[in-house]
């Protein structure tokens, strides 16, 4: 075999495999873009791409999002029945506020406060879907709460009752960063 047809042979192995390349490379982009990706897999001599069936990713994130609410009602009952027995051992002062009700924050989101004696619970809701859960302790006309997100993000809550129905105050996150926050008391 001569020196030309080697490189001929060789020439045509490597666009052939540059060929197989791009065409796996759009394939799996298509795929990514317009049915979702499920997993990839690279063996020597195979490469496999499947990818979510129509219905299966609604699917997933329904059974997700239902495992999300599950974890924040269990979360929600514990803290609930923490701050009813604390509350049982504890009579409020005359000057603590009463916050419990639901509260529509400037972001959109509403809070849900239920409040024992000096102890509250807060649960945030979008979409009538449980996003957030906090617990916290009221003085007066000051609450502060400790809150987790779904997005896992924590927070402090810093509020204090300036009105009858707006609490105002700031929200420091996990990551240091603060922000203002006011509610306003939408029910009972």
């Amino acid at each position: 075999m001569g020196e030309s047809s080697r490189a001929t042979k060789t020439s045509k192995i490597a666009w052939g495999a540059i060929g197989a390349f791009l065409v796996g490379v759009l394939v799996i982009g298509y795929g990514m873009k317009h049915q979702g990706l499920s997993d990839v897999t690279i063996e020597p001599g195979k490469t496999t791409v499947r990818f979510i069936k129509p219905g299966e990713l609604s699917s997933r994130v329904s059974e997700e999002s239902q495992t999300v609410q599950a974890l924040f009602e269990n979360r929600l009952a514990k803290l609930e029945k923490d701050a009813q027995q604390r509350s049982e051992t504890v009579q409020p002062s005359a000057e603590t506020a009463n916050l419990n009700g639901s509260w529509l924050g400037a972001n959109g989101l509403t809070y849900v406060i239920r409040q024992y004696a000096d102890r509250a619970v807060m649960q945030e809701v979008y979409n009538g879907q449980i996003t957030g859960t906090g617990w916290g302790q009221v003085r007066g006309n000051n609450v502060t709460f400790e809150s987790e997100a779904a997005n896992g993000v924590q927070s402090r809550w810093d509020l204090q009752l300036v009105q009858a129905d707006t609490l105002q105050g700031t929200i420091t996150f996990s990551n240091g960063m603060t922000s203002g926050a006011q509610l306003q008391r939408t029910g009972e």
